[in-house]
């Protein structure tokens, strides 16, 4: 049975919330896995099912809040993104025994959990899921029309920003309607980035040809909100000589059909080099 502990993390100018899920209360916390979700997305919903997946699977796994989602504090940006992480790592390091780490990273949480595994000897894994290079990649649509749109619209973005007046635009990615699904709350929150943070934010292409850990790609082969070329891009240049590429049949970007396909790779290869030590 899943074991469900809430931690509250304190940082130096933020408290990180977070839920650690083991497969008992006296989990094995040697090894544990780390979630680290897309943009726009809280520990709850997406991130909770993987990390209770992997649990009953054997694997410890810690889902958590970024600084100003939800019940964690301070002011988020995109450093405060690696400063998190690596005060998490700290944490299990320091409190809770911890020496192995691996990372989930789903959506844009790809791009810093590349970042994160190329800087920091301490993670011995990564799976990227549906994962991107960076924010303009991401928006690569798959039809004709809305692909133009789009280039259209970055364009000009570009244009703005080139010549210092994008700073000035206030204008955010999204007024994120930050949902727990299956806790039944739901908040409005206004920290979304704004464009001009957006496109000079983190980038994985660069980062991801410096790994030299073990990488799992999942992509889903017929995503509608990302186009899944980004994934076989990230698996074409990375630097890493154990990594692999597994395609899933899916049209949902989030495995909303079945995620079992996905998690069930995830766990076979962080178990591998997370538990089996």
């Amino acid at each position: 049975m899943v074991h469900e502990e809430e931690l509250k993390i304190p940082l130096q100018n933020a408290v990180i919330t977070g839920d650690l899920y083991t497969p008992d209360e006296r989990g094995n916390l040697n090894g544990i896995a780390i979630v680290k979700t897309g943009l726009t997305l809280n520990r709850f919903g997406f991130a909770e099912r993987v990390a209770k997946m992997l649990a009953e699977r054997g694997i410890p796994t810690f889902a958590y809040d970024r600084r100003a989602h939800n019940d964690s504090t301070g002011e988020f940006s995109f450093k405060s993104i690696e400063e998190d992480l690596r005060g998490i790592l700290d944490y299990f390091e320091r409190d809770r025994g911890t020496r192995r780490f691996g990372l989930l990273g789903f959506s844009f949480g790809g791009i810093t959990a590349t970042i994160a595994a190329s800087k920091d000897k301490r993670i011995r894994s990564l799976c990227l899921i549906n994962a991107y290079p960076n924010f303009f990649r991401m928006e690569l649509e798959r039809t004709r029309t809305k692909r133009r749109l789009r280039y259209m619209t970055y364009r000009i973005i570009s244009l703005l920003d080139r010549i210092g007046l994008l700073k000035y635009i206030r204008i955010r990615f999204s007024d994120i309607r930050v949902q727990r699904l299956e806790k039944g709350r739901g908040m409005r929150w206004n920290f979304g980035p704004t464009f001009h943070e957006l496109i000079n934010g983190p980038d994985a292409t660069d980062y991801i040809k410096k790994l030299d850990v073990p990488v799992l790609f999942v992509r889903s082969n017929r995503d509608r909100t990302t186009n899944p070329k980004n994934t076989d891009l990230l698996f074409e240049s990375c630097g890493s000589k154990q990594k692999k590429l597994v395609g899933i049949d899916e049209e949902s970007h989030f495995f909303e059909n079945d995620m079992t396909p996905m998690i069930t790779a995830c766990a076979k290869d962080l178990g591998k080099h997370l538990l089996h030590k």
